[in-house]
């Protein structure tokens, strides 16, 4: 529950009737107020509604609950939660598709745990090459299937990074 402090000029300062005594004029009484912030959040839920995707709405695309992306964006802090909640998923999801990921060190991990997130998960099955040489451990190899791919020449500079951390592991 969140508070809000009301600033009361003091008028009532020196009425005894009241029970206040000499009280300096540029003092403030204040009054605290309870508010539940949950009750703010379900009325505009349930006006609102609830959208997992984008929507054109009034005034440009907006989601979840009527939050307007083309008038206010997601500031960093927003974005970093929607990025940890993507890797999350992607972490659970990986081993499921591709088990020789639970064997790989942390670099080469961080690898196909970037290029799933590019990707994503059915994207990144379409590296057949690779991933056989995954499988064998011949990382040079996979490195190499990596620069080959068309996706290297969308990306530029990320593929270089990934492709040299799979061949070196770091």
């Amino acid at each position: 529950m969140k508070s809000i402090l009301i600033a009361l000029p003091l008028l009532l300062s020196g009425c005894s009737t009241l029970g206040f005594g000499e009280v300096p004029e540029d003092d403030a009484l204040v009054i605290q107020i309870e508010r539940d912030k949950t009750y703010y959040e379900n009325l505009i839920i349930r006006h609102e509604g609830y959208s997992k995707k984008p929507y054109m709405d009034g005034e440009g695309i907006a989601i979840g609950h009527g939050t307007n992306l083309t008038r206010r964006g997601l500031s960093q802090e927003e974005a970093r939660y929607l990025l940890r909640n993507d890797l999350e998923r992607l972490k659970k999801e990986l081993p499921k598709r591709f088990p020789v990921v639970e064997t790989l060190d942390s670099a080469r991990y961080a690898v196909i745990l970037s290029m799933a997130y590019n990707l994503g998960i059915e994207g990144l099955s379409k590296f057949d090459r690779m991933w056989m040489n995954i499988e064998r451990r011949d990382y040079i190899r996979a490195s190499t299937e990596m620069y080959l791919s068309d996706w290297c020449g969308q990306v530029g500079q990320r593929c270089s990074d990934l492709a040299d951390m799979m061949w070196y592991g770091k």
